[in-house]
């Protein structure tokens, strides 16, 4: 019974121990009043309704976290916006006055307050990439479709990296955090495609239908041995497969060694409660 728990809800054995000793205990009354119970059978159902709702503890646990990580990602992104973008528009301003008081100033000199001023610039733009990333604003706004499209000129501009996007059947009303969730999927998994695949062109696709959103992400890179990735999944993986378990997604993953990556986010339009499919 302890191995059956541990290999079918992923639990330490400590936990396994515990769950089966208070089964057992539990049905000790009931088992001399129900002298033919399979005392088995009603242990299994016991234990199992323990894991689930310790699965459901867990689960509203880092749901809550997670709301806590996006609200500071939104004071991070309003703090970038609105405070340090100001002050750099302020410095380029500053620059811009101190080259027009000095009218003598050397070619060498001037190029110089040319390189600052670009310098700041880059900077600039960068803040407001940044800002964008942590809190996609326009995601409220405009939409998921909208907001897809802005990261893939982004992508584009950032890591010259040629996306292309294309879109079927997408409501123009979907959960909040459904879009939130598939918004991050394509972040990460575009960013994967630009640091690790070799590839310089990509596709995101998003697809709809009566009851679930599909979330493609293909490369013609390097690709990568799946088993192997399994055993030593980096954060990106893993942060991809949490949130969309948390809105009732699954991801799966395609990949060959020289013949590149396809990447497959499925969720639900409507996120399922949180007592249903745990394990």
């Amino acid at each position: 019974m302890v191995h059956y728990l541990c290999s079918a809800y992923r639990v330490s054995q400590r936990r396994a121990c515990r769950t089966v000793v208070i089964a057992k205990s539990t049905l000790r009354y009931k088992s001399r009043r129900e002298p033919r119970t399979d005392l088995r059978l009603r242990i299994r159902e016991i234990a199992q309704v323990r894991v689930r709702y310790g699965y459901r503890k867990i689960l509203m646990l880092l749901r809550r976290e997670g709301c806590a990580q996006e609200e500071e990602r939104r004071r991070i992104a309003r703090e970038l916006h609105d405070d340090l973008s100001q002050r750099m528009a302020l410095v380029q301003i500053g620059l811009e006055e101190f080259k027009q008081r000095i009218p003598d100033l050397s070619c060498q000199s001037e190029q110089s307050l040319d390189n600052l001023g670009e310098i700041l610039s880059d900077v600039s733009s960068d803040l407001h990439v940044l800002s964008r990333q942590l809190h996609p604003s326009l995601l409220e706004g405009l939409g998921l479709v909208a907001s897809l499209k802005r990261i893939c000129r982004e992508f584009r501009a950032q890591y010259k990296l040629e996306v292309q996007f294309m879109h079927k059947d997408i409501p123009t009303e979907i959960p909040g955090d459904v879009a939130l969730c598939l918004f991050r999927i394509a972040q990460e998994g575009l960013r994967n495609v630009a640091k690790h695949s070799g590839a310089s062109k990509a596709e995101l696709e998003i697809l709809g239908n009566t009851e679930q959103i599909y979330l493609y992400i293909s490369d013609s890179g390097h690709g990568f041995n799946i088993e192997a990735a399994r055993e030593a999944a980096g954060l990106g993986l893993i942060s991809m497969r949490e949130r969309l378990r948390l809105v009732g997604g699954q991801l799966s993953i395609e990949s060959e060694l020289t013949r590149g990556t396809r990447i497959c986010a499925r969720v639900p339009k409507k996120p399922s409660k949180l007592n249903e499919n745990l394990v």
